[in-house]
């Protein structure tokens, strides 16, 4: 089953039904790609915005009580995930000299609107919000809303490389300008970007996502497990 859905995700099919969290678990067993991955090296933006509307709003809530850590999660989990190479979805793109496919990619970070129609810049346009790509830290983007982003933005591969220096490699040289002056706005002393700095950022995301809670979730599965299997030994 799981080949078949990559395969047609890299017919740029779509047309399959599977819950948010088996897409998170969907991984190629060889380049440990995600269907995101699939899609953005396929240069699809149509399947980019597939995959990610079936995550529906990260503030789907149980009932009417607050959002789900569990929704939440899933979600960061699926488009901040890494390949074998440490690539995540940007790093792809950035190979992929498609801009708009960038900006989408950026946008659905902080699930934002525009995110389905990246042409859309102007303010006048976006019901007179800034693009989220125009943000600027901490005048309209605090530490807490901004860190995912840039996270995002400054993660290195097993090349050493973060999506900006990827982009360079292959001479996509106006992707690489807009990825750096997306990562200046949102750190323009460069302190967030210091190791002490990456360091509180990898701490907020973790708990702003969830991350916390799912390994502890994870850890009790496996103390469960081992309950369960100890339980059918046999003395």
């Amino acid at each position: 089953m799981r080949q078949q859905v990559f395969e047609l995700v890299r017919a740029d099919e779509h047309n399959f039904d599977i819950p948010p969290f088996t897409l998170v678990q969907a991984i190629d067993p060889d380049t440990e790609d995600s269907l995101l991955h699939v899609a953005v090296r396929a240069g699809s933006m149509n399947g980019v915005v597939s995959l990610m509307e079936r995550f529906g709003c990260v503030m789907r809530t149980c009932g009417f009580g607050p959002r789900n850590p569990f929704y939440i999660w899933e979600r960061h989990a699926f488009i901040a995930h890494q390949n074998r190479n440490g690539d995540t979805v940007f790093h792809v793109a950035a190979r992929g000299d498609n801009l708009k496919l960038v900006i989408m990619l950026y946008r659905f970070i902080d699930s934002h609107w525009s995110a389905t129609c990246p042409d859309l810049e102007d303010p006048e346009d976006l019901d007179g919000e800034e693009a989220p790509e125009n943000w600027e830290f901490p005048e309209t983007a605090d530490e807490f809303e901004s860190s995912p982003s840039l996270m995002l933005l400054i993660t290195r591969n097993r090349a050493g490389r973060d999506a900006a220096s990827e982009a360079c490699c292959v001479g996509n040289y106006e992707i690489a300008e807009w990825l750096d002056a997306v990562a200046n706005r949102l750190d323009p002393e460069g302190n967030r970007r210091s190791k002490k700095g990456i360091s509180d950022m990898v701490r907020m995301v973790k708990e702003g996502f969830g991350y916390t809670l799912m390994a502890g979730r994870k850890q009790r599965e496996t103390r469960q497990n081992l309950s369960n299997s100890f339980s059918k030994l046999q003395v």
